[in-house]
């Protein structure tokens, strides 16, 4: 191989290591010292290159330009606007935040100035206030006391359909309903009858056994006389004496202090008061 071919061959083995970035540009020098680089093919091949190079990295650089003005532009822009959602009279305004890529803060403006920071704040205020007119125009929903008695008359259930049980005491009203209805007590507890008889005697007392207008005191007075039964003292009178009113009195000086104090009442004078029994009968 003559040494022209030789040069040749390494000039093209060095373009080939040129063109895949295994060897620098500037070092591809010819066998007699000049450089290679304005030489044809080797030219081509790094205007190509570069040219790829450009169209891969150009797009990215001119969209990021594109989005950095964009930002520049809307960091200091505010807007204001009418949320149609709202009552007449809000307003909103929309301020973007200086920072890239940051969210768009919002405000809410009620028509008496107020201002709200989030939507969530809005809804709770007008609930409220739709809450209170309504309050105020709607009428009166309460139940009274009277309807609340008629409701429970209606839940109650009628004692004689209840089973209860042997510990349980029957209630006091049931006790009483035969001697009001006029039956017969043969079917009611030990219990019961006693507590009836009891009931008896108490209104035996309450009964006179005689009654008569009181003498020497004005009309309307009563002298009622109550026969002992029990004890020592038994058959013996008690003699009480009983005003207009149904005042009661056990003696003379009880009468005669009563109408001193309180003639008026009484209506009749004390000096007045003629001599009558006053010992038991």
């Amino acid at each position: 191989m003559s040494e022209e071919e030789n040069r040749f061959e390494i000039v093209k083995q060095n373009k080939a290591r040129a063109a895949i970035g295994l060897e620098p540009i500037d070092r591809l020098i010819s066998c007699d010292g000049r450089k290679i680089m304005n030489t044809p093919t080797l030219n081509n091949e790094t205007e190509t290159k570069s040219k790829d190079e450009a169209s891969k990295t150009a797009p990215h650089k001119k969209t990021t330009r594109t989005k950095h003005a964009l930002s520049s532009n809307k960091s200091h822009s505010t807007t204001n606007g009418v949320d149609d959602t709202l009552p007449p009279g809000w307003t909103v305004k929309v301020i973007e935040r200086k920072k890239k890529g940051a969210r768009a803060d919002r405000y809410w403006h009620s028509p008496d100035g107020v201002v709200y920071r989030s939507r969530k704040q809005v809804d709770i205020f007008l609930k409220k206030r739709i809450a209170k007119s309504n309050d105020v125009q709607a009428p009166s929903t309460r139940i009274t006391r009277s309807a609340k008695v008629s409701e429970l008359k209606k839940l109650i259930v009628p004692v004689q359909n209840v089973k209860r049980a042997k510990s349980q005491t029957p209630p006091q009203h049931s006790r009483n309903s035969g001697l009001e209805n006029g039956g017969s007590t043969e079917k009611l507890p030990k219990s019961t009858n006693s507590k009836n008889r009891n009931n008896l005697k108490k209104n035996d007392r309450n009964i006179a056994d005689f009654e008569c207008e009181a003498e020497g005191l004005p009309n309307g007075w009563k002298k009622r006389g109550y026969k002992r039964k029990n004890g020592e003292k038994r058959g013996i009178i008690d003699t009480y004496w009983f005003s207009p009113s149904g005042v009661k009195f056990r003696s003379v000086p009880e009468i005669k202090k009563f109408m001193r104090t309180d003639p008026e009442k009484s209506g009749y004078d004390p000096a007045l008061i003629t001599g009558f029994n006053s010992g038991k009968k």
